[in-house]
């Protein structure tokens, strides 16, 4: 049996304390909140078998609130010390007292933040995250990053870039907008670039951020026709939910539709390679499935759409 899984992803978490209007409300609810040892354990184990090409930690939530990250993180770099681990974190609890040993141990490769605006009421209103926090810890974690060991990507999100693409794919206004009338917003990503490159000795890395429209879900018209926009991503990709369950998809919210298997009762690899995974994939590729959360795949699509100033980055 080929023992090669080109990434897993770990939901050490289910919850968040951000509230950020494109993010579904109900994700991570069918399951329980943190991954706990026991569970971890169980998984180490088998990964012992397994050649993993990278691991993504972030989990459905805010992964920081999972009080064992840091030890697990340092466990899988003792396990597979050279495979990649990463995540996206919103920087609200990435305090330097966390940020320092994850920085001077490399307990993680590359790690991705989100930023949507230099001005404090869009960044806020976008996120309920306090703005100086958030920047004030991306300073610090700047400041103890000079060698470069964690690679620290800036993604800029437009809120305009995700109305209009929502606008433009479902035809109608985001389920949760958070601004009113207020539709069109500077492009700031060269401001957010020259801000921060103050704080650090090395080129500052910006993208900008692609949108799924995943909140979008529970009000858009179905599609039973649309493809699914991320089932070749998928056969390359599980998800491991805090109480152990193996899902085929990230995006659904009650982690159940999507479970082909338990690391608790059942090896990874032998839940990669089951007929469970192979036929649920099967039955998303020829969309059998058409109820939520895939009524509508468009609302999966995680293109840029850049509509503020007419071009992609």
């Amino acid at each position: 049996m080929d023992n090669y899984i080109p990434e897993i992803e770990l939901n050490f978490s289910n919850v968040c304390w951000a509230n950020c209007f494109m993010c579904a409300k109900p994700h991570g609810a069918g399951n329980i909140p943190f991954m706990e040892r026991p569970t971890f354990a169980a998984l180490l184990k088998q990964l012992r078998d397994v050649r993993v090409g990278q691991y993504q930690t972030s989990g459905n939530g805010e992964c920081l609130l999972n009080p064992d990250y840091a030890y697990y993180l340092h466990c899988l770099k003792q396990l597979h010390p050279s495979t990649p681990r990463w995540c996206y974190n919103n920087f609200s609890m990435m305090k330097p007292s966390l940020s320092y040993p994850i920085i001077q141990e490399q307990l993680l490769n590359k790690i991705h933040v989100r930023v949507e605006s230099l001005d404090k009421d869009i960044f806020q209103t976008s996120s309920r995250l306090n703005q100086q926090l958030v920047f004030d810890n991306i300073k610090a974690f700047m400041g103890n990053n000079q060698s470069g060991n964690v690679h620290l990507t800036i993604l800029y999100n437009n809120p305009g870039d995700y109305y209009n693409k929502c606008q433009k794919t479902l035809g109608k206004v985001p389920q949760y907008w958070p601004f009113g009338d207020r539709t069109k917003f500077p492009d700031e990503m060269e401001d957010i670039r020259n801000y921060f490159q103050a704080y650090s000795n090395q080129p500052i890395d910006i993208f900008r951020i692609g949108h799924c429209l995943w909140a979008e879900r529970e009000s858009a018209q179905p599609d039973g026709q649309a493809a699914c926009p991320k089932i070749e991503i998928m056969k390359g990709i599980v998800w491991i939910s805090p109480n152990g369950d193996v899902q085929a998809c990230p995006y659904d919210d009650n982690q159940s539709e999507f479970t082909v298997g338990n690391i608790l009762e059942e090896h990874i690899l032998n839940i990669w390679h089951g007929p469970r995974r192979e036929e649920l994939l099967d039955k998303i590729s020829q969309r059998e499935i058409k109820g939520y959360p895939c009524n509508n795949p468009k609302c999966c699509g995680f293109e840029i759409e850049n509509a503020t100033n007419g071009r992609d980055a």
